[in-house]
């Protein structure tokens, strides 16, 4: 990523199995011109 870049990607989103509550933030965060979200993978949770 260059300095100064404006698409910057959203936090993490924990609710793994919750879609419904990950749709209206990512689609939010895109009009402010987020590139996308950072993600973990599901098996590192315990």
């Amino acid at each position: 990523m260059r300095r100064g870049s404006p698409h910057r990607p959203q936090s993490v989103h924990p609710g793994i199995r919750d879609l419904a509550g990950l749709t209206a933030p990512c689609t939010h965060g895109r009009t402010f011109g987020f590139l996308g979200r950072t993600a973990i993978h599901p098996g590192s949770y315990r």
